[in-house]
C-alpha cells in the first residue's frame, strides 16, 4: 500500500492524491466528477461515509466520520489533508500530538 504526501511539498503527488481521493469521491456518491455539492448534498449518508473511508483507507489516507461531516465539499476535505499533512511534517517528532 503506497501512502500519499497531502503536504503540497510535492505537487505532483498532491495533485494525484486530490485526484484520487475526488475520483473515490465520485464513485461512492455515484456522481460525475467535479461534480460541486457538500457530501451530504450530494447524497451522502453514513453509509457512504465509511466506505468513502474504506477506499481512501486502500490509498493510505486517514479520514474521519467527523472529516467528512465537518469538512462536507471536497475541496474542504482536500485541505483538511493538507493542513494535517502539514501539522505532521513541521512536527515531525510528535511533540504537538
Amino acid at each position: 500500500m503506497t501512502t500519499h504526501d497531502v503536504s503540497g511539498t510535492n505537487s505532483t503527488v498532491t495533485d494525484d492524491l486530490a485526484a484520487a481521493v475526488g475520483e473515490c469521491w465520485a464513485e461512492v456518491l455515484g456522481i460525475a466528477p467535479g461534480t460541486p455539492g457538500t457530501f451530504l448534498s450530494l447524497g451522502g449518508h453514513s453509509i457512504a461515509a465509511n466506505r468513502l473511508r474504506s477506499r481512501l483507507a486502500r490509498l493510505g489516507v486517514t479520514v474521519t466520520l467527523t472529516d467528512l461531516f465537518d469538512d462536507p465539499s471536497l475541496e474542504d476535505l482536500l485541505r483538511t489533508l493538507r493542513e494535517r499533512a502539514d501539522t505532521v511534517t513541521d512536527d515531525p517528532d510528535g511533540a504537538s500530538r
